[in-house]
């Protein structure tokens, strides 16, 4: 389960972003997650929930936006949105070869409580 070590990164980022910007509690964070990137959301939750104890985090939301890919058959050249583990075409059982797709993990916004406003960010 490699969704440990890669939460372990995120909440470091998410803490490096909040300091950087004077928050000193996160409430909330979205998260955008390749189809392709082998990241399994709801073990990455699991990891979440175990790994913000004691952190900014403790208290934060996590938002998982999940970004699909594309795929093109090889045989009938339908173009389909796609998951993870897609590699047949639902319309004549074909292959299908990815023409699009991220297989990233990116932190698209961070909001939390600063010291002095007490106001989110």
């Amino acid at each position: 389960m490699h969704e440990v070590s890669v939460m372990e990164k995120v909440i470091a980022e998410v803490e490096r972003v909040a300091h950087e910007h004077g928050l000193v509690v996160v409430t909330k964070f979205t998260l955008k997650i390749g189809a392709l990137s082998g990241i399994i959301p709801e073990a990455l939750e699991f990891a979440f929930q175990g790994l913000r104890m004691g952190t900014a985090l403790e208290k934060a939301e996590m938002k998982l936006e999940v970004e699909l890919a594309r795929g093109k058959c090889t045989v009938c050249e339908r173009e389909i949105e796609i998951g993870e583990f897609e590699y047949v075409c639902p319309e004549c059982g074909g292959a299908l070869a990815i023409i699009d797709g991220s297989s990233d993990i990116q932190l698209l916004s961070v909001e939390g409580m600063s010291r002095e406003s007490n106001a989110y960010g």
